[in-house]
């Protein structure tokens, strides 16, 4: 790096010195221009060097991380693998699970969703007044309807009514 300081300025030094090189003897402009060649070279030399002290000193310190945890350089991935793998068949299964209570799969079992104008879910006949607007929705699409009324021998239930009934 001094060389290169000195080489950069003999070549200022000359350059200043000189305003017009048609002055000088072709031996002088030679030597002029072989001092601003050094100079250029010093400097490339100078500039190297100091990229060389950055790598160096890069690598230094990766090297120093690699000691400061040595027990993570013999780490196997085996075990992340395995509980990647666990992982995704633990998320199959709930997607499985997921997708079978969906109403969609109930839907696609033969059930239909019934609601009323509102959007709101029936469950009980009894809720549905005759001449109210319905609308069923298959697994295939939604269709509308009227409701007639209660069918001819079918009961009326409330729909707060037990189903259940006593076991003894």
């Amino acid at each position: 790096a001094a060389a290169a300081q000195r080489a950069s300025s003999a070549a200022a030094a000359a350059s200043a010195a000189a305003p017009g090189l048609d002055s000088y003897s072709s031996s002088e402009q030679s030597e002029m221009d072989s001092a601003a060649r050094e100079a250029r070279i010093a400097a490339r030399r100078a500039h190297l060097a100091t990229q060389v002290a950055a790598g160096q000193a890069a690598i230094r310190r990766r090297l120093d991380r690699g000691r400061a945890a040595p027990g993570l350089a013999r780490l196997s991935t085996a075990p992340l693998a395995a509980r990647l793998r666990e992982a995704r068949l633990a998320l199959g299964g709930l997607s499985a699970r997921l997708d079978a209570s969906s109403y969609q799969a109930v839907l696609a079992r033969g059930f239909v969703l019934v609601q009323d104008a509102g959007g709101a879910s029936l469950s009980h006949a009894a809720a549905v007044a005759p001449g109210a607007r319905l609308t069923l929705t298959f697994a295939d699409g939604r269709i509308g309807a009227t409701a007639d009324g209660p069918r001819s021998g079918a009961p009326r239930r409330r729909p707060d009514q037990d189903d259940q009934g006593a076991l003894l």
